[in-house]
């Protein structure tokens, strides 16, 4: 795996006009989510909250991957907790 190639790349596929590219691009980077830490976790660390922009996304499916992702964050990465703050700004707003 190589994130620094690959991160960049969903996080351009998430901004698509297209739900079906940013609904593949929040499964690649739930996917890329393991119980152990990786390399690629400080890297993620810095796009998280990108993708967490999907919860105000206008496809319904698209928002309930967001929320899947970060549920996945929080079940499995806990130490990357701090980053979900940024998600309850979105929903609060």
């Amino acid at each position: 795996m190589n994130p620094e190639k690959y991160l960049p790349e969903l996080v351009n596929c998430f901004k698509s006009s297209d739900n079906l590219v940013r609904s593949s691009a929040l499964v690649a980077i739930r996917y890329m989510i393991s119980d152990k830490p990786i390399p690629a976790d400080a890297l993620l660390m810095k796009v998280l909250p990108i993708f967490f922009e999907g919860v105000k996304d206008e496809n319904i499916d698209t928002r309930r991957l967001a929320i899947v992702l970060a549920s996945t964050v929080a079940n499995h990465k806990p130490f990357l907790a701090k980053i979900l703050s940024s998600l309850e700004e979105f929903l609060l707003e």
